[in-house]
């Protein structure tokens, strides 16, 4: 690996940290004051001099990377080593079980602790200097100069030293057949360098399209966000969600839970099942988890099934949205930043086990709202426009990929992949073509909608890994229909079927571009592997489609930064961009074009080449056009009608009892005397 040189920013930011101005930075054995251009300049050249070189920072997609681009340096052409995200792989990643319920925080000062490193400033003393810099002004900084110098400078003393420490622990891990399910897109052949190296590659790219993004504002429908941020539009949301799962809140503004939990089993026939077969049980009372992950798991296996359901999950999203738009008395950091009159992507880089992108926090900022409010996404310019492009089936196209599984290709290729899956398994007849969706008629289709319908059911349950008795349950046909659905299915799609059955133990080679997974180390919660194979099993099945589809995420940004198109953030599979009306063609074109290569790229030697993954249509975004997110409608409906209610309700409208919680006031802290006298 190349030399390790640690780097630590300190900069002054506006409101809500979303935009930066560097005061001074500490690199290698070196201090410059960003304040003076001449300082500024040899810093420059500083960094120039050690291109190539893997720099170390701690959370460096929100700090140091964002305050390199502001200063025009190449960010690209370092390997950057992020100690934050090193220990959340050490801690979480790589499934230590003395580490993985870890719930500390991950600031330096943490991370430190953790490793057996004392830092001389505390975290009192580190937050008062902070102060200083955000609140005094740019031209009283010079006051404090050699003080925030040496302050600065403290940080860089530790940074090499922690990430030497955390090598050495992955080391150890690795060795110790500890199982890596983030080095998804890593192949693994026992050097455990390379293997190192090659995760460091992915972080940096993950690390610098972050910080990217993090650079690039956006707008919102910010008049909207006032009016949902008033105690009277969420008293509306309650009153609605009891409407759909009777007694869910209480006159006091508390949820019953067990209200849902009796919802859930009374419209689901295999919800017990479900949950139970998956391990979702919580551990106190063995009642099922109302996890918002499983939930939405569950929904996506059980979509359409009840669409009231889904309805009344998109406003329980609504309303925690709400809670975050009036924190702190109505300043959230989800409010225009009155800098660049702009929000900033805030997505965690490594929000998720499979390393896919997630917004953080996910119930305060546009994308993590839920499908519903992602209307509130709106430029303000009128020359403006955003679109956002996904992938079609993601999943299903990467299952067929790395199954190398022919037929299920030439599904995803087809005009319709459930039509074709149903036309190879014998159940609509081999000599009429499937027309496109343009092409169709509501006579045509009509008769083959229920074949459709249980084609989808069976091809998402089996991805889960769904039981013939689950899927049975699930499409309301017998449990002897079920299994020979099942078993026609996997006769027709046979590497598919073979990969799926082999996958909790499927060695990666130098052409895979995935994880060793074995039966000893595919548990991803520290779960005995005996006492829940399924589940561990589904999991293991689940995991390098998933982490897959995050690496194609991660090239698809990468190759559109390189290409000049301006990504504002990513949702799973989707990425939305920021253009203007007059480019808005020629982008989409270039951003549609980026996300299938990546998807090639992502996969390597190990992809067929005659089978492209498919990228859907744009949903475009300008300031007097503002697309309903597909399934959202009668939700986003709902919205409105509360909306427009909201002028007519009394300001004394509170049919719950509930309490806002009490904002706690900052202390005004001492001057500092003697800051490093310790």
């Amino acid at each position: 690996m190349s030399k390790l040189i640690p780097i630590d920013f300190e900069y002054k930011s506006f409101q809500n940290d979303k935009f930066l101005r560097p005061i001074c930075v500490a690199v290698g054995d070196n201090v410059y004051w960003l304040l003076d251009e001449i300082q500024k300049n040899n810093f420059i050249e500083y960094m120039k001099s050690i291109e190539g070189n893997t720099l170390i920072s701690h959370a460096s997609s929100l700090a140091e990377i964002p305050c390199c681009l502001q200063l025009g340096i190449d960010v690209e052409k370092y390997l950057w080593f992020d100690t934050m995200v090193m220990q959340k792989r050490l801690d979480v990643g790589l499934r230590h079980n003395d580490k993985a319920d870890r719930k500390k925080d991950y600031s330096l000062l943490d991370c430190l602790e953790v490793n057996g490193i004392k830092h001389k400033v505390s975290e009192t003393q580190k937050n008062d200097y902070r102060k200083i810099i955000i609140e005094t002004p740019i031209e009283g900084l010079d006051k404090y100069k050699f003080e925030i110098l040496e302050y600065c400078a403290s940080d860089i003393e530790d940074l090499k030293l922690l990430a030497e420490r955390q090598t050495k622990e992955f080391h150890r891990l690795v060795n110790g057949k500890t199982l890596i399910d983030v080095m998804t897109s890593c192949p693994y052949n026992g050097d455990i360098k390379t293997l190192f190296h090659r995760m460091l590659e992915q972080q940096s790219i993950c690390n610098i399209t972050t910080a990217k993004m993090y650079c690039s504002p956006f707008q919102a429908d910010f008049s909207k966000i006032d009016k949902m941020s008033d105690l009277r539009f969420k008293m509306q949301i309650m009153e609605e969600m009891n409407k759909f799962v009777e007694g869910y809140f209480k006159p006091n503004g508390i949820r019953n839970d067990n209200a849902l939990r009796e919802y859930i089993f009374k419209t689901f026939n295999d919800a017990q099942h479900w949950f139970e077969d998956r391990g979702y049980i919580t551990k106190a009372k063995g009642q099922i988890s109302l996890s918002t992950n499983y939930l939405d798991e569950f929904m996506k296996e059980h979509k359409g099934i009840d669409d009231k359901f889904d309805v009344f999950r998109q406003l329980g999203k609504c309303l925690k949205a709400c809670n975050g738009f009036s924190w702190n008395k109505g300043v959230h950091w989800v409010y225009s930043n009155k800098a660049d009159d702009g929000l900033h992507c805030n997505a965690c880089e490594f929000g998720t086990k499979t390393s896919r992108y997630a917004p953080k926090p996910s119930g305060a900022w546009i994308p993590g709202m839920g499908k519903a409010l992602r209307g509130l996404l709106k430029p303000n310019d009128k020359n403006e426009a955003y679109f956002a492009l996904d992938f079609n089936a993601q999943e299903i196209w990467v299952i067929g990929q790395l199954a190398k599984d022919i037929n299920l290709l030439e599904a995803y290729s087809s005009n319709d992949i459930y039509m074709s899956i149903a036309q190879q398994m014998g159940m609509y007849p081999k000599d009429l073509k499937i027309p496109t969706e343009a092409e169709r008629s509501e006579d045509w289709f009509k008769p083959y909608k229920p074949i459709r319908k249980k084609m989808k059911s069976l091809v998402l349950g089996l991805n889960y890994g769904m039981s013939p008795k689950s899927m049975a349950e699930r499409m309301k046909i017998d449990e002897t229909e079920a299994i020979d659905l099942v078993d026609k299915f996997n006769k027709t799609f046979k590497n598919k079927f073979l990969w799926s059955t082999n996958v909790s133990s499927y060695l990666c080679d130098k052409d895979k571009h995935y994880i060793l997974m074995t039966e000893k180390d595919v548990c991803l919660k520290s779960y005995n592997y005996k006492e829940n194979f399924n589940r561990n099993k589904r999991q293991a099945m689940n995991f390098p489609v998933q982490s897959l589809g995050a690496s194609i995420t991660r090239e698809a940004l990468r190759l559109s930064f390189e290409r000049g198109l301006k990504p504002i953030f990513p949702v799973h599979d989707e990425i939305y961009f920021r253009t203007t009306k007059d480019k808005l063609d020629k982008d989409i074109a270039t951003a549609r074009q980026c996300m299938i290569e990546a998807a090639f790229n992502a996969l390597g030697n190990a992809c067929i080449k005659d089978y492209s993954i498919k990228v859907g249509n744009a949903e475009v975004t300008t300031s007097d056009n503002v697309p309903i997110h597909e399934g959202a409608e009668d939700t986003v409906e709902k919205i409105n009608l509360m909306l427009l209610r909201l002028d007519t309700l009394p300001s004394t409208y509170k049919p719950f009892a509930i309490k806002e919680k009490k904002v706690e006031q900052v202390k005004e802290q001492p001057k500092l005397e003697g800051f490093f006298d310790v």
